[in-house]
């Protein structure tokens, strides 16, 4: 059995760590496999962590997660892209509109914010403050508790964090997967498992294959035992990679987070795709690792 992570989150999404910092987190972990899959976008530092994993035996695959709508069934979807090497640019271009819909978003909520508790909060210092891209609905609901000083935490304010909203800026999940495809990566299905209870799931597999998906985030912390049994049996039949993910955003240390094992067979799967042809420098010493916020 191999421990992999395959989808945690910096700073430049909504996560609350630098990628080099969750490098040394993985390393320390003892993870055979890596990535870092940050909400539409890629960090130009994927190369040098990548760089760097390599000297460590670790094996890191660039990755990025898409926001899209599959407008079937009207819902909505991540779709996860997994590269040895991404076309930075090119994907990052194709991001734009979602990134301005959810910065869209985020003025919206502030607005309603602002109205609801003269919150006084101001969209452009709030995105000067943060590296993200889009300014999500995590971080409002913390600069919501810092205004409300404390007395309710981010994670009891979520609610108050929405707003009814028109989605068409997001791309349907069939042009997710094909931008993915054309950057270079590799089209994998996010912690379906809240999908299963729909009778449809099989339909949408079938469909999101036809688009060109290639594999299903089966292992997630998320997944009841009874719910991985289903998803490997789906993957096997539809021939999908099988993938394992803590979606980590922050909070606890990721070395604290449970592990995620996964069979050999899966390990050397994901191996045989990503494994640069450059060979690996084993040297797994333990790095220091700070958690940037």
């Amino acid at each position: 059995m191999k421990t992999i992570d395959l989808h945690v989150h910096s700073i430049y999404s909504d996560g609350e760590a630098f990628p080099k910092d969750l490098l040394a987190a993985a390393i320390n972990k003892g993870l055979s496999v890596f990535s870092i899959a940050d909400h539409n976008y890629i960090s130009p530092e994927q190369s040098s962590i990548q760089r760097i994993a390599e000297e460590r035996g670790v094996l890191f695959i660039q990755g990025i997660e898409v926001s899209c709508m599959d407008r079937e069934i009207n819902k909505s979807l991540h779709i996860l892209g997994y590269s040895k090497h991404f076309n930075y640019s090119k994907i990052n271009r194709k991001m734009l509109p979602i990134v301005e819909g959810y910065n869209i978003r985020a003025k919206k909520i502030i607005s309603k914010l602002n109205k609801k508790y003269s919150a006084g909060l101001n969209y452009e210092e709030i995105k000067n403050e943060t590296p993200s891209v889009c300014v999500s609905r995590n971080y409002l609901a913390k600069k919501l508790s810092d205004f409300m000083g404390g007395n309710f935490s981010p994670e009891e304010l979520l609610s108050e964090i929405y707003i009814e909203e028109d989605n068409r800026w997001m791309p349907d999940v069939k042009e997710a997967i094909e931008t993915i495809k054309k950057c270079n990566g590799m089209a994998i299905l996010a912690h379906p498992g809240n999908l299963l209870d729909n009778d449809s799931f099989e339909n949408l597999i079938k469909r999101l294959v036809g688009f060109g998906l290639e594999g299903i985030e089966v292992y997630t912390l998320k997944h009841s035992a009874m719910a991985i049994k289903k998803l490997k049996k789906i993957a096997e039949e539809y021939h999908l990679v099988m993938t394992a993910g803590s979606d980590w955003h922050g909070g606890k240390s990721l070395e604290g987070e449970e592990r995620l094992e996964v069979s050999d067979k899966t390990y050397n799967q994901l191996s045989e795709i990503f494994r640069s042809e450059k060979k690996p420098l084993i040297n797994r010493r333990l790095l220091p690792v700070h958690v940037s916020r």
